[in-house]
């Protein structure tokens, strides 16, 4: 028999167990822990719990050293906002990974700590004030949150037409003017408009293992100039509330397609993203501009930025860099991610898939972009465009099933696994890109100058492997094309871009197509044109000049492929005029000129 002991029992004092423990008041001792419990709240979902938890909040400022206010298990409803003090954390009873909820709101696990959020509904950020005063919790600096979920009993997240929208809600989660070192973790914002809005001047904020289906957006982050770290993230309708199938929901999942963005990344410096997973969202990731918003936020773009191990299902845009008026994107890493399949059939016969996984727009040419290590399953259009972004680096990833059909849809296009345009000084370099079922080309470079395409894998394309249009000073070396339909380079590239240069390239193919080569086997360099070739030459009876002073450099790669002089010491168009040896041999590097009558003419030569 286990006896029992009266708090009158104990004397006035408290020895914990265990050698080395001293002796405390009860008082004391109780104190250790701020319950919402010990200021009235009651946690049924039924009762107003506003001022017990804002009471209790406040009352943990007076205890140095403790800040921390327990939310047991329970259903709070609130009915204005709560704001959590500087030094203080709110913290409940965990248990938020299984944390869903069916379609009447009735919480699947009893193991939580819930925020019913039963005000609010319709108000938008078009009076900001309005907005932040009406989210359901207000972070200060050196604040945080923990282990507690957040329900709208009133959410019409039951959509019944396609096109329907859910109701407007400020954010679960907001943050102060000039926030500091503020925490928010595992957090489950259940059906929430805006899951947590951190727009304006925070600094160090961290947030980790938060889920549910923020339905308007999940995440908005901007001002934040020291680093934000946003980990374990997982943003799904399965999160949102449990379905047997949960397919069966077309109105939501064409809304959320449509419109809902998973994580709204503004002026955000040196922010880590990393292991989370976002699927059917508009936007998996938006890049964008924060202006000043009478809030604290500041004007500027995303900067310096990583997202590395995450997931992208079914986004329409996996990652989105939007084109600003002043400011843009700039120096980001995207590593590591997968750009999943994820095309789906609703019952009404909409289809929804992804049309670009990566898609960043510029206008003031913001360099260093790195895509790396990723794979990327299917697109309906481009599974990487970028436009304007200089320095880029796209290398190791695995690319299949670019332009998809669907549903015996055919995409206007053309549409390319990676198309670079105005982005100077880029490395398309070790990607393998197959087709599988795609019908999109290899890549596409355009109004660029100085790129490389190195090493890379061509396998099963349609279309052409590479293509150039109006680009300078490119090197094209040691890729591998594997059956595909067309030559490695798209037929009649040479005629728009100037000084390229194209390496080994062991493909079993020309590098050049049939509109190169005319009727004689002639290779056609059109006017103005410098261009290299290395080791592997198509076969040609000879070369046609462009005008006068057109440089040709050829390295000679191959016992067969010699040159000789054609025609020495007459003049006759597309001829090569050879100084000395009067021939070419294996290894040998030769620099040509056009003359006035249209031939080639010598100008040096080493070899090897």
């Amino acid at each position: 028999m286990t006896k029992t002991r009266d708090l009158a029992d104990l004397g006035g004092g408290f020895i914990q167990a265990g050698s080395g423990a001293v002796q405390r008041t009860v008082e004391s001792k109780l104190q250790d822990v701020v319950s919402v419990k010990d200021f009235g709240a009651v946690g049924n979902g039924v009762t107003d719990d506003t001022a017990a938890i804002q009471a209790a909040l406040n009352a943990a400022i007076g205890y140095a050293g403790k800040g921390d206010v327990y939310l047991p298990r329970g259903k709070y409803k609130i009915t204005s906002r709560i704001s959590i003090p500087q030094g203080v954390t709110l913290r409940g009873a965990g248990g938020i990974t299984n944390n869903r909820f069916q379609r009447d709101g009735t919480v699947l696990e009893e193991n939580t700590s819930r925020i019913y959020v039963t005000f609010g509904s319709g108000i938008d950020d078009s009076s900001l004030t309005t907005y932040a005063n009406n989210a359901a919790v207000l972070l200060n600096s050196g604040s945080g949150i923990e282990s507690v979920s957040f329900w709208y009993p009133s959410q019409s997240y039951a959509l019944v037409n396609i096109g329907d929208s859910p109701t407007v809600y400020p954010p679960a989660i907001i943050t102060a003017e000039d926030c500091q070192n503020a925490a928010i973790k595992q957090i489950h914002l259940g059906n929430s408009f805006i899951g947590i809005d951190a727009t304006t001047a925070s600094t160090n904020l961290v947030l980790d293992d938060i889920r549910g289906l923020p339905c308007g957006v999940g995440i908005k982050l901007g001002g934040s100039v020291d680093p934000a770290q946003i980990s374990n993230i997982k943003f799904t309708l399965q999160e949102g509330w449990d379905l047997d199938d949960p397919y069966s929901d077309p109105e939501m999942r064409y809304y959320l397609h449509n419109n809902a963005v998973a994580i709204d990344l503004r002026r955000a410096t040196w922010t880590v993203i990393t292991n989370s997973f976002f699927y059917g969202y508009n936007k998996g990731v938006w890049l964008t501009e924060t202006v000043t918003d009478g809030r604290g936020g500041t004007t500027g773009p995303s900067t310096n930025c990583s997202i590395s191990g995450c997931g992208f299902d079914n986004c329409k845009y996996g990652i989105y860099g939007e084109p600003n008026s002043t400011y843009d994107v700039g120096f980001i890493s995207i590593v590591n991610c997968r750009f999943a399949q994820g095309s789906t059939t609703l019952t009404t016969g909409d289809v929804l898939v992804p049309e670009y996984n990566i898609k960043i727009e510029t206008t003031y040419s913001k360099p260093d972009f790195t895509i790396s290590s990723c794979k990327f399953s299917t697109a309906t259009k481009d599974h990487v465009y970028l436009l304007g972004a200089k320095r880029s680096v796209i290398t190791g990833n695995v690319f299949y099933s670019a332009g998809s059909i669907y549903n015996g849809t055919t995409y206007a296009g053309p549409y390319y696994n990676i198309r670079i345009r105005d982005c100077d000084q880029s490395v398309v370099s070790s990607n393998v890109i197959q087709a599988q079922g795609g019908t999109a080309r290899g890549v596409s470079v355009e109004y660029a100058t100085a790129v490389a395409i190195t090493g890379n894998q061509f396998i099963d394309l349609v279309l052409d492997p590479i293509y150039l249009l109006e680009s300078d000073r490119c090197v094209i070396e040691s890729n591998i094309g594997t059956n595909n339909t067309l030559p490695l380079i798209a037929y009649n590239s040479l005629a728009s871009h100037r000084d390229v240069y194209v390496g080994t390239n062991p493909s079993g193919t020309a590098v050049f197509g049939a509109s190169d080569v005319d009727g004689s086997g002639l290779l056609n360099i059109p006017l103005g044109t410098r261009i290299a070739f290395v080791d592997v030459l198509p076969t040609v009876n000879g070369i046609t000049a462009g005008t006068r002073g057109t440089q040709l450099i050829i390295r000679v790669g191959a016992t067969g492929n010699t040159f000789t002089d054609q025609d020495a010491g007459t003049a006759q168009p597309n001829r090569l005029y050879l100084a000395g040896n009067f021939a070419a041999n294996f290894g040998d590097t030769l620099h040509l000129v056009s003359g006035a009558d249209g031939g080639w003419y010598e100008v040096s030569r080493s070899s090897n």
